[in-house]
């Protein structure tokens, strides 16, 4: 409280509802480029199971908005080795956008500055808007399972199934005396 300069109680402040447009354009904000959900906890075990950074559903109980805008624009600059990555937006004119190569058309057209839109998007996020949030989200690129090698025998070549050592016996399994 004293390195803030915060008076205790905080006092929230009063954030703007968001139309069900600005929540599209934050959505796809989320899922068209930004690797958000990558990392965050998301309240899906399987998620979570590798999820290290914390639920967007926390942020309005426990961060001030100012702090999670400049958090978003280079978090390095709060916290030097986090794996949160910097440049995810970039300024233009007086505000801050996505830092993508092809935004969504929505996105592209929305005027008001991203990295604002995103902390409410936070801040206002309700669990069912992040269940939509990670159902819109690209699933999780999986690698092709390996194939199973094969035993061969000295000449390179498979030895008949009578003779390969990775068939199961066929005499009885011995019990514990």
């Amino acid at each position: 409280m004293a390195v803030s300069s915060q008076n205790e109680p905080y006092i929230k402040e009063p954030m703007e509802p968001m139309t069900e447009s600005e929540k599209s354009i934050a959505r796809n904000i989320f899922v068209s480029g930004t690797p958000c959900l990558k990392c965050h906890i998301t309240g899906e075990p399987a998620h979570d199971a590798k999820a290290i950074a914390p639920n967007f559903l926390l942020a309005g109980q426990r961060l001030k908005p100012d702090w999670v805008f400049r958090w978003l624009l280079d978090p390095s600059q709060i916290a030097p080795g986090t794996a949160m990555p910097t440049g995810l937006f970039k300024k233009d004119g007086e505000r801050w956008i996505v830092n993508l190569p092809n935004p969504p058309a929505d996105v592209s057209n929305y005027h008001n500055d991203h990295a604002r839109l995103l902390v409410r998007y936070m801040f206002l996020m309700t669990p069912d808007e992040q269940r939509r949030l990670l159902s819109a989200s690209p699933a999780p690129a999986t690698a092709p399972a390996a194939p199973q090698p094969q035993r061969v025998g000295r000449n390179g070549v498979r030895a008949p199934a009578s003779q390969r050592s990775d068939r199961v016996g066929h005499h009885p399994a011995r019990r514990p005396g």
